[in-house]
């Protein structure tokens, strides 16, 4: 699933709402899931996600060309400024489950991730 890099979730009148807040975390989840999985290349992710981030997905990313299905769980997202989504998720393979937690802030032309832990 791809988010293009202009898109914005936001009401015109009142800002991002909690429903858009959870769009934008599920969707940016399954672009991190590929990449944990070997579908998608860290690069791919560079205009969406801070140098920091970029740098835990490329030390995360599958150690072999063949990793384990990541199955999404949940996604629970909340606005925490009119800018900020924080959001967190349950990810798993058929033997462990793990989380995600990451924060989206709105620049002027898009949201970037500007933290992400692996748990």
């Amino acid at each position: 699933m791809t988010i293009p890099a202009n898109t914005t979730v936001r009401n015109a009148e009142t800002g991002p709402t909690e429903q858009t807040s959870n769009q934008l975390a599920l969707r940016f989840t399954h672009q991190l899931l590929d990449v944990l999985c070997g579908r998608r290349s860290p690069a791919q992710l560079r205009d969406r996600v801070t140098p920091q981030v970029l740098g835990l997905l490329t030390r995360s990313g599958p150690k072999t060309a063949r990793s384990p299905g990541y199955r999404l769980s949940s996604v629970h997202a909340c606005l925490a400024t009119e800018r900020t989504v924080e959001a967190c998720a349950v990810i798993g393979t058929p033997n462990r489950a793990r989380a995600l937690v990451l924060r989206l802030e709105r620049t002027d032309s898009r949201w970037l991730c500007t933290l992400l832990s692996v748990l």
